[in-house]
């Protein structure tokens, strides 16, 4: 399994175990998951943005690709919970070997120009999720501004 998501500015890639701790489901879900992909994977390649046909005399085979796709998205739907809180812990692996200021220039109208510098996208690999829990994390967060305060005092 693989995955990838837009950050604020720059991606994150996952795949294999750490996409699937995104998941909250069992083996026999991930097992049957696996299951529906391999087998019917040609059946479920344009489930992402392709809407089922309205026709009314569906065929055989469009009615196994509207059945699998909604078994897929149920999976989906149900798997992801929508009360957790999760970390991601990743690594940079883009990084330029030379760094240099790029720049670029926005025009407004025929007399009007702003020069601004320009970054790489910043990409990182997750290596592992993890669940916050609220409660440890407040104190962890207490405990870590009761020792500012003992240093500043």
């Amino acid at each position: 399994m693989l995955g990838r998501q837009v950050i604020e500015n720059g991606e994150l890639f996952m795949e294999n175990d750490v996409a699937w701790e995104l998941f909250a489901c069992t083996d026999c879900q991930r097992r049957r998951f696996e299951e529906i992909l391999t087998s019917y994977v040609d059946e479920l390649s344009y489930f992402s943005g392709n809407a089922s046909s309205e026709c009314f005399a569906t065929s055989k085979v469009q009615r196994e690709k509207e059945y699998y796709q909604n078994e897929l998205q149920a999976f989906v739907v149900s798997t992801i919970p929508s009360l957790r809180s999760l970390a991601v812990i990743a690594q940079r692996f883009y990084k330029s070997s030379t760094p240099k200021e790029g720049t670029s220039v926005l025009k407004f109208g025929k007399d009007t120009q702003i020069t601004t510098k320009t970054v790489p996208i910043v990409k990182l690999e997750a290596k592992r999720v993890d669940r916050v829990h609220v409660r440890s994390e407040l104190q962890h967060c207490l405990s870590r501004l009761r020792a500012i305060q003992m240093k500043g005092s």
